[in-house]
């Protein structure tokens, strides 16, 4: 595992020590590298006094809040940024007061910082962590909270081996009487004395049992400093279990991005990387987002379309008839107007659908998108087609459907140079794909198309894959 900081994470801890603003990474320090390394969250405590500083540094240094509407907790907020270099996502848990306890509900607010911002040491990466005297403190507090109820029984079951590590990480090196010092000045609520049977019981590793009744005495302790009654955190406890193993299971729903859904359309003509690098982006999207993918290029048959395609299909296989020149090329000509007018229909409603995502929140990927260009690429046939009133009228019709379709937030335009692109094509494994001659008459006729965009920038992509996709996840993120 390589547990490097990344660039980003070097950034924001000197931001943060050169602003003077008042943080504490508070909890599983001993995994900190990890977090540094873009591996894991990092669980940041701010001083509400110094929360506006805190947002200033963070934007100046282009994170993004972000939420799940299913998942919530008060005080405590998701922010994600993008290290350039990696492209991986820093992702920061924001809390402005410690809502924790089992780990699903959150149920307890304990009231330690003052205690956590007040006893801070420097790790030796800038990072300020608790004292290990406070860090025993939250270790024992949340770990019997979470032992006293069946989820977070189980889940220290499964994971006992991690919480030995932390514990001991910890362990080694506190000064007990310190301890007690601070839980005499900052936490009142329980003895310095049942502070001891707790460690006593972790350290003898008394019964599981046996540690469950004290979480429960524990519980009874903190009662005042519930968020939610007993029926209210029993209900909120398993509402939250059956929705994430449902989604884990079929809903797949990630974050929601505060800044909105946006339309992000790669184009560009065959051999420029488009199949590769949209499938890049929405594997890199979708690790944290609610990121969605769309061939607009090759729309899939509607139910309401089956039918026309049927008869399309059977036209095309029955061939050339025998009657008279001018009677089959107006019969050509109203075959190719349906043919268009169809594909024109199936990318309008493919949009509606790429639209009523973004508006709902979602990162639309498409590969592909309708130009401006009449008789081009991804753009409307028809109008070039004047010979019949008929074909006229669907011509007018295909116009009135690409003129509605929703303008993306960006467009990023895939350009190479034809012989490069000659040369991959030549190595692609694909059926039917074009000869030299096909391609170099595509980029002839296609070149220089014209796109309806918030924003539309050309991508070199004859570079190499990966300075190409840190170019454009650097570019996206900006946008998103």
């Amino acid at each position: 595992m390589n547990n490097s900081a990344l660039h980003l994470s070097k950034q924001i801890i000197a931001a943060l020590n050169s602003n003077s603003i008042s943080y504490c990474y508070w909890k599983n320090n001993h995994d900190l590298m990890k977090s540094l390394a873009g591996e894991d969250d990092w669980d940041l405590l701010i001083n509400k006094d110094h929360y506006s500083s805190f947002m200033r540094v963070i934007h100046s240094l282009g994170f993004k809040e972000a939420y799940n509407p299913k998942i919530y907790f008060p005080f405590i907020s998701h922010f994600y940024g993008l290290d350039v270099e990696t492209g991986k996502f820093l992702h920061l848990h924001v809390h402005l007061k410690i809502i924790t306890g089992e780990s699903h509900t959150k149920n307890y607010h304990l009231p330690l910082e003052k205690m956590i911002l007040d006893n801070t040491i420097s790790h030796p990466s800038g990072c300020k962590l608790p004292q290990p005297e406070v860090e025993l403190i939250i270790f024992v507090l949340r770990y019997y909270i979470k032992i006293s109820c069946i989820p977070g029984a189980i889940l220290i079951w499964k994971r006992n081996r991690a919480f030995h590590e932390e514990f001991s990480a910890i362990y080694r090196n506190v000064d007990l009487n310190k301890t007690h010092t601070l839980l005499n000045s900052y936490f009142q609520y329980i003895s310095v004395r049942f502070f001891s049977e707790m460690i006593d019981g972790y350290i003898r590793k008394r019964t599981f049992r046996k540690r469950a009744l004290i979480g429960l005495k524990l519980r009874w302790k903190l009662s005042s400093l519930c968020r939610l009654g007993v029926v209210g955190s029993f209900v909120a406890r398993y509402y939250q279990i059956v929705y994430r193993l449902m989604n884990k299971l079929t809903f797949k729903e990630k974050k929601f991005l505060v800044t909105g859904g946006s339309i992000i359309a790669i184009t560009g003509l065959d051999a420029t990387g488009k199949s590769t690098i949209t499938s890049e982006l929405q594997r890199w999207l979708n690790a944290h987002f609610n990121t969605r993918f769309l061939h607009v290029g090759r729309p899939k048959a509607r139910l309401e379309t089956l039918l026309f395609r049927a008869v399309l299909w059977l036209k095309k296989t029955k061939g050339v008839n025998s009657e008279s020149p001018a009677t089959e090329l107006k019969k050509q000509s109203i075959i190719f107007a349906i043919r268009y007018l169809i594909l024109a229909y199936e990318r309008f409603q493919l949009l509606k659908i790429a639209n009523r995502l973004r508006a709902n929140g979602y990162i639309v990927i498409c590969d592909r998108y309708p130009s401006l260009n009449l008789g081009k690429m991804d753009s409307p046939r028809i109008g070039k087609v004047n010979n019949n009133t008929l074909v006229k009228f669907m011509g007018r019709i295909e116009d009135k459907l690409y003129k509605t379709m929703p303008v993306p937030d960006a467009i990023y335009n895939l350009k190479i140079p034809v012989d490069v692109a000659i040369k991959r094509n030549q190595l692609r494994v694909k059926d039917d794909k074009e000869t030299d001659e096909q391609l170099r008459c595509r980029y002839d006729e296609n070149s220089d198309l014209c796109y309806n965009a918030l924003s539309f920038e050309v991508i070199d992509t004859s570079r190499e894959f990966q300075v190409v996709m840190k170019e454009l996840k650097e570019k996206i993120w900006v946008k998103l």
